[in-house]
């Protein structure tokens, strides 16, 4: 990425430098946004691969055409030895920093395209959202996680236990501590946001978890599903979620505790959205 406008930057191409230092920091920004899990398929792998090498070789072509065409720089100050050697020692600089950086938060960023339908309303049907790590869970916590079934599916739900709280499901409604989360009457949202599961008998409920509160949305009650589930433990290192779609998304009630490591994020913000008034929203 640095590599091609100190190339250059030597043949007194500036210009052309800074085009291609844009160019190449677009083609990362592009692999590092696109859909989560897109780069583990081969074909894709491949292709990417494939493209970084043809774009390193038209740069090493152009390069080599323009040196060759190019004047007599020689004396000039950006050729002199200790100019590269402080091109070099900044370079080192700053892939250390975007290792680091790597390491920590920015470069885990990742767009997520799918698998949204378990959260409506929070999260709407062809809805794009960015998903940052997280370590630090609290109730109320929109959480993008593999789930337990063999292979894991990727699937999102909302904390209701932390580690060590005693959950139940009495009636429909979640019971925390001995506490039951607090529902009310609300709206259904405008706008086909429920496109999904919206139907005559279909209720929206403000669900107060802590100092959360989000809606959720349920069907008439259908005690062969989800109605009843006994009391537990939340195991140490472990969450339980729900889905805010209550009645027909497949969460906690169904395969149990997910593992803190199975949490892979938490949805910060809405990229793409069929509702362009939700373009940039934070998730919550």
């Amino acid at each position: 990425m640095f590599m091609p406008p100190v190339g250059y930057a030597y043949a007194g191409r500036f210009g052309r430098g800074a085009a291609a230092f844009v160019g190449a920091a677009a083609f990362i920004w592009l692999l590092s946004n696109l859909p989560f899990g897109l780069l583990d398929y081969r074909p894709v792998a491949v292709v990417a691969a494939v493209s970084h090498f043809l774009v390193c070789i038209a740069f090493a072509c152009d390069l080599d055409r323009v040196v060759r065409q190019g004047e007599d720089r020689t004396g000039l100050w950006y050729q002199e030895g200790i100019f590269y050697c402080l091109v070099f020692a900044a370079w080192i600089a700053l892939a250390t920093s975007a290792h680091t950086i790597n390491a920590t938060w920015l470069f885990k960023v990742a767009q997520v395209c799918r698998y949204s339908w378990p959260m409506e309303p929070a999260l709407r049907p062809k809805e794009c959202v960015l998903v940052a790590p997280n370590r630090a869970w609290e109730r109320g916590d929109i959480v993008f996680f593999l789930s337990q079934p063999n292979p894991p599916v990727p699937s999102f739900g909302r904390v209701i236990g932390l580690p060590g709280d005693v959950v139940a499901i009495h009636q429909g409604n979640p019971v925390v501590n001995g506490r039951r989360l607090d529902q009310s009457s609300a709206p259904l949202p405008s706008q086909g946001a429920l496109s999904r599961f919206l139907t005559a008998s279909t209720k929206a409920f403000d669900e107060k978890n802590g100092d959360r509160n989000y809606l959720i949305v349920r069907e008439p009650p259908n005690p062969a599903r989800y109605e009843e589930v006994a009391e537990r433990r939340v195991a140490d290192g472990h969450l339980y979620l729900l889905g805010d779609a209550r009645d027909k998304a497949m969460d906690s009630r169904v395969f149990g505790d997910i593992p803190v490591e199975s949490a892979l994020g938490k949805p910060v913000m809405v990229t793409w959205s069929p509702d362009w008034s939700r373009l940039g929203k934070p998730v919550r």
